[in-house]
């Protein structure tokens, strides 16, 4: 069991570093001035989902790393 516990965390590791990774950086730059960004609602989707995917897996992580210091 304790081999299952680790390679899941191992995975959620993994995933979460790439969600975190693939994430844009927000900057307040001149594209905020014409309301450019509510133009491209599917960017803003794609962002929402990306949000709540790293949310997910930083949770798996944690409820996975405090389950295995348990143990």
């Amino acid at each position: 069991m304790e081999q299952v516990l680790k390679f899941l965390w191992y995975a959620s590791t993994i995933i979460l570093i790439f969600s975190i990774l693939i994430h844009n950086p927000k900057s307040e730059g001149l594209g905020t001035i014409g309301s450019q960004n509510q133009f491209f609602s599917n960017t803003r989707s794609t962002e929402n989902t990306l949000n709540q995917v790293t949310w997910l897996f930083l949770v798996l992580f944690l409820l996975l790393t405090t389950v295995i210091a348990i143990n």
